[in-house]
C-alpha cells in the first residue's frame, strides 16, 4: 500500500447503446478492501436490489444497485503505520422503448434523461493541505463507439453535497428498443498521515434515474423494466387535465393531472421510477418534469391493502414529495412556492379546490391529491412524514470494470 494520503474520488459513468447491442436488464455491484479481494454480486432480473460489502480493520464499503438507483458507502481509516483504502462501485442497465404516433414510428428523437446525485462526505487528515476532493464524470457512446460527448466535474470539501442534477440527451428511434446504463463508484484512499489519530475518509452517495422528457416530441408512451413513462407537449394557456399514466410494475399505481394551465409551451413528462430509501410508501414513486412552476393538480392512487397491512387503516394518507435537501418524504404542498397547506376531506372538486396548497384523500376511490407548483418525486405515505435514512454512498472500482464491459457490449457488430 502507498504511504501517502490520496483524495477521495467519485466517478459516475452513463452510457447508451444502439439497439443492435442490447443485453438483458441487469444490475451489479462490487466492493474491494485493503487486501485486494473483491465481493461481486450480479442479477439479470428486475427483482430485489443486488448488494455487495467488504469490511476489515481499516475500513468498509457497501453498495446496493437496482434498476435506476445506485447507493454507495465507503469508509477507510488509516493509522500511523498502515495506509487504507476502500474501493466500491455498482451499475445498472435497462432497455427502453418509446412509442409515439403512427407517423412517428421509426423517426429519430431525443430523450433528455435526468439523474440526481446526492451525498455526504467527511474526512480527517486526508490530502496534503487540500482536504477532500470529489470528481464526477460521465460519457456517452456515439454511433456505437465509446467517444465521450459530455463531461461534468466539480471539486468540493467536507459536508453535504448539494443535490446535483445531470441531464443527459440520448438519441433514439420511436418504436425501437435502446439501452440506458449508469455506473457509480467511490474510493476512499487514506495514507499514513503522521497524526496520532491517523487519517480517515468517508463518502455516502446516491445516484438516481428520474426518467426523461422528449424534447418537442408531442404525445408518447414508454416502457422499461423500471416503470412506465408518458409525456405530452402543451401549448401556452392549454390545460394539463387529462394526462394520465398507469405503471406496469410495483403497485401498478395510476397518476393523473386533474387540472392546471401551461404558462408557456411545455414538454411535460410523468415517469415511474425506483423508490429511494426504505420509507413505507403506499404507491409507486412518480417523477413529474416540465411544469416549470405552473400550478397544477396531481392525483395518485394508493395500494389499499398495503395501507391496511402497514397502518391498520387507509385513513390519514397524503400525497408526499421527496425533499431533496432534507432527504425526507413530506406533504407535497410543502414543496410549493407560495400558498398555504389546507386539508380537504374527500375528492378533488375543480369548482372549489383549485387553490394552491389544498390537498386531500378520497378513500372511496383510493386516491390522494394536491394542488402544487413544483417538479418533484411524488408518492403516497402516512400523514406523518417518514424520514429517509442518510443518503448511502456508492462504490467506484466497478466503474472501471463496467466501463470496460460497456466498451465491449457497445462495440460495432
Amino acid at each position: 500500500m502507498p504511504s501517502f494520503s490520496a483524495p477521495l474520488l467519485v466517478t459516475i459513468a452513463l452510457f447508451a447503446c444502439a439497439a443492435g447491442h442490447l443485453r438483458a436488464d441487469a444490475v451489479s455491484s462490487l466492493a474491494a478492501y485493503n487486501d485486494g479481494t473483491m465481493v461481486f454480486s450480479r442479477a439479470n432480473s428486475t427483482g430485489a436490489p443486488v448488494s455487495a460489502s467488504k469490511s476489515g480493520a481499516y475500513g468498509s464499503g457497501s453498495i446496493s444497485a437496482s434498476l435506476g438507483l445506485i447507493q454507495v458507502d465507503v469508509d477507510a481509516s488509516a493509522d500511523l503505520l498502515n495506509s487504507a483504502y476502500v474501493n466500491a462501485g455498482g451499475n445498472w442497465s435497462a432497455m427502453y422503448r418509446i412509442d409515439g404516433t403512427p407517423a412517428q414510428m421509426g423517426a429519430a428523437g431525443i430523450a433528455n434523461f435526468t439523474f440526481s446525485l446526492t451525498g455526504t462526505f467527511s474526512a480527517l487528515n486526508v490530502g496534503v493541505g487540500s482536504g477532500q476532493t470529489v470528481n464526477y464524470s460521465f460519457g456517452l457512446p456515439v454511433q456505437g463507439t465509446t467517444a465521450a460527448s459530455a463531461e461534468y466535474s466539480q471539486n468540493i470539501f467536507f459536508g453535504v453535497l448539494p443535490p446535483q442534477t445531470i441531464v443527459v440527451p440520448f438519441s433514439f428511434s420511436y418504436g425501437t428498443p435502446f439501452e440506458v446504463a449508469a455506473s457509480l463508484g467511490a474510493v476512499s484512499n487514506t495514507g499514513r498521515s503522521g497524526f496520532p489519530e491517523g487519517s480517515a475518509g468517508h463518502a455516502h452517495l446516491t445516484l438516481q434515474n428520474l426518467g426523461f422528457t422528449v424534447a418537442g416530441g408531442g404525445a408518447y408512451t414508454a416502457t422499461s423494466a423500471g416503470g412506465a413513462s408518458t409525456g405530452a407537449s402543451f401549448a401556452a394557456s392549454s390545460s394539463y387535465a387529462g394526462l394520465s399514466l398507469t405503471n406496469t410494475v410495483g403497485h401498478q399505481s395510476i397518476v393523473s393531472l386533474l387540472g392546471g394551465t401551461a404558462g408557456a409551451n411545455r414538454d411535460v413528462a410523468l415517469n415511474f421510477i425506483a423508490a429511494p430509501g426504505s420509507a413505507s410508501l403506499l404507491s409507486d414513486v412518480v417523477d413529474v418534469q416540465g411544469v416549470n412552476g405552473d400550478q397544477y393538480v396531481l392525483e395518485l392512487h394508493y395500494d389499499e391493502a398495503a395501507a391496511i397491512a402497514q397502518f391498520g387503516s387507509e385513513e390519514g394518507l397524503m400525497l408526499s414529495w421527496l425533499d431533496p435537501n432534507l432527504g425526507a418524504w413530506a406533504n407535497a404542498v410543502d414543496g410549493n412556492t407560495g400558498g398555504a397547506s389546507t386539508k380537504i376531506d374527500g375528492a378533488y372538486n375543480p369548482a372549489a379546490n383549485y387553490v394552491l396548497g389544498e390537498w386531500g384523500q378520497d378513500t372511496s376511490a383510493n386516491v390522494v391529491w394536491a394542488v402544487v407548483n413544483h417538479n418533484s418525486e411524488f408518492s403516497v405515505s402516512a400523514a406523518q412524514p417518514v424520514p429517509e435514512p442518510s443518503t448511502a454512498a456508492l462504490l467506484g472500482l466497478a466503474t472501471v470494470l463496467f466501463s470496460q464491459r460497456r466498451r465491449r457490449s457497445c462495440a460495432p457488430a
